[in-house]
């Protein structure tokens, strides 16, 4: 199980790429970041950012972060460790419920679109909002907003968990 990150190097551990996403931009930023794309090509406005070379690395280190987490969820132990992880800091009720929602947010991502589809949508979205070149947006984009952005805080979610848990004393 590997993933190939967007500065080219290929991590086989999903949780470094956690890690690498959340160090390369916070949670804020990335949303804040998926509403300006959506919105700009949803009104047919031309995105005009200080720098498209870091907008481009953004989607792609989305992109890497929909691989990474698809790649934990298909993994056959990771409900179960995520579940002892949330133990570790919450009582069992808290944690089932942190459990059932980020486990629901991340499935409901791959349910709207396969991996490849989201990787697709991602960069047209982009394109849209920087060069306005598509004439008729085909993706609901107020959807694609909201479901993202319900990923990121779920990606989020498993990320603070794992580096609490690195924190703590044994």
């Amino acid at each position: 199980m590997k993933t190939r990150y967007w500065y080219g190097q290929s991590i086989k551990n999903p949780q470094k790429v956690l890690a690498a996403f959340f160090d390369f931009q916070d949670l804020n930023s990335a949303i804040n970041f998926i509403a300006s794309i959506c919105t700009y090509a949803s009104t047919h406005q031309k995105y005009q950012p200080s720098n498209t070379a870091m907008c481009i690395l953004n989607v792609f280190a989305l992109q890497s972060l929909l691989v990474c987490c698809h790649n934990l969820l298909n993994t056959k132990d990771w409900p179960d460790h995520f579940n002892k992880l949330l133990l570790q800091k919450m009582d069992a009720n808290q944690a089932m419920t942190t459990k059932d929602t980020v486990m629901k947010a991340m499935y409901a991502t791959y349910n709207m679109y396969t991996l490849k589809n989201w990787r697709q949508q991602l960069f047209e979205i982009l394109c849209d909002a920087l060069w306005d070149k598509i004439d008729d947006i085909d993706y609901n984009v107020t959807l694609i907003y909201l479901r993202l952005s319900d990923f990121l805080n779920a990606a989020h979610m498993v990320h603070k968990c794992i580096n609490e848990n690195k924190k703590a004393p044994n």
